[in-house]
């Protein structure tokens, strides 16, 4: 709240570290928010503020949707809604593309990841998802997916991305997929 009102407006936001208590360095760029851009805005879009600010409960609510994922979602369906940019009800590639391309962005500028091919990430992203159509997920699949929360973490959150792809790396296991669950994919 640099105004000191407090309400918080989008720019704030440009600040905002995750972690309890906030993490000073957390390997991203000095001045770098974790979270996309693309996902503050349309949660400001989506969710009720008060003239375009947040008020402290609207920050608790933002804090608790971002805070634990990749882990828990809790609301899968807000963040279908942010992810569903075009609003037809379906979140396809070029949705999940928008918001990969800066969390990308910010895991090759902390020098996190030198190459993510963003197609290959798509791609899992659905696979993961398991929508009944290739490509194109639906809400209500969205919502009951046991990979909503991986998704939307690793998608909105470069920190998030890095953690689940490198989970692997410490037991010297070398990971086949972003998503692999104990059952091949499809």
């Amino acid at each position: 709240d640099r105004r000191a009102t407090g309400m918080l407006e989008r720019g704030d936001f440009e600040r905002y570290k995750k972690g309890v208590p906030a993490v000073t360095n957390d390997g991203l760029p000095p001045g770098t928010c974790p979270i996309s851009e693309l996902f503050i805005d349309r949660y400001f879009e989506l969710t009720p503020t008060f003239s375009g600010e947040m008020d402290f409960k609207c920050f608790v609510d933002f804090t608790l949707h971002v805070e634990f994922l990749p882990a828990k979602c809790h609301r899968p369906g807000l963040f279908f809604d942010i992810f569903d940019l075009d609003g037809d009800g379906i979140i396809t590639p070029t949705d999940i593309q928008s918001f990969f391309r800066e969390t990308r962005a910010k895991l090759v500028a902390a020098g996190l990841q030198d190459t993510v091919p963003v197609e290959l990430f798509v791609r899992e992203v659905f696979d993961a998802l398991e929508p009944a159509e290739s490509l194109k997920c639906t809400r209500e699949e969205f919502v009951r997916s046991r990979a909503a929360g991986i998704v939307a973490g690793t998608v909105i959150d470069p920190l998030a991305f890095f953690a689940y792809d490198s989970r692997d790396n410490d037991v010297g296991a070398k990971q086949q997929s972003l998503y692999r669950y104990e059952q091949p994919l499809r």
